[in-house]
């Protein structure tokens, strides 16, 4: 991403966080939000591709919510990168005191300061669909994550859930076009939620570096919605 590209967004990001902390009354403090707030039921099913100890990087991780999670409850370790300074500055913050923290980066997705093969596992909830380029993104994914690791990115399936931010929509197809280009194997789960009086509606792409994803394509997304 080129410099003066990077800023605008950075800048817009930062306006885009700031409001969603305000809108979504998350200004008070992270321990708050963690006791009063439901987890998403994704963030289990990602966890079904993580084991103690792995190295799991979060595109897009906002205040470490997500994080937060999988440190706690499959005890990895946990790395982050958003392109909004701002949130960054919120998730060292929040998560400054959990010993399995290893780095926190203000950043592009499309283009991480992480050297190649890195993470056991990749994830990214709700991002692909902010991004110009998301090939460049998920490309970035794949370099840095281990051969035999998992890449995860879950994308809001109906139209009305678009935002300002938004800038595609991905149907079944789409996603299959968009992951075809890079010669991977992975599978596409749909995923049911009903969430603050909506049907929050998404697909979840799981991808594995350089193998089949064996045993692991038995794990469904609907068998752990609620």
């Amino acid at each position: 991403m080129e410099k003066d590209k990077f800023e605008e967004e950075r800048k817009k990001y930062n306006d885009w966080w700031n409001n969603l902390k305000k809108k979504h009354s998350l200004a008070g403090s992270f321990k708050d939000k963690v006791e009063k707030c439901d987890f998403p039921i994704r963030f289990e099913f990602f966890g079904k591709f993580m084991k103690e100890g792995d190295n799991v990087l979060d595109c897009g991780c906002q205040d470490g919510y997500q994080l937060y999670y999988h440190m706690t409850e499959n005890k990895v370790k946990g790395y982050g990168i958003d392109i909004s300074d701002e949130s960054i500055e919120d998730c060292k913050k929040n998560l400054e005191t959990n010993i399995l923290v290893r780095d926190i980066i203000h950043g592009a997705v499309e283009k991480m300061p992480f050297v190649d093969n890195t993470f056991d596992v990749v994830y990214s909830s709700q991002m692909l669909e902010h991004l110009e380029n998301p090939q460049e993104a998920i490309a970035e994914q794949f370099r840095v994550c281990k051969t035999g690791g998992f890449i995860i990115n879950s994308v809001p399936i109906n139209r009305e859930l678009m935002c300002e931010n938004h800038k595609h929509f991905f149907r079944f197809y789409d996603l299959i076009d968009l992951f075809d280009t890079l010669g991977c194997d992975y599978k596409i789960h749909k995923y049911w939620k009903f969430h603050r009086k909506h049907d929050y509606n998404m697909y979840i792409i799981v991808a594995q570096k350089g193998k089949p994803i064996g045993k692991n394509d038995e794990v469904e997304a609907n068998k752990i919605d609620r």
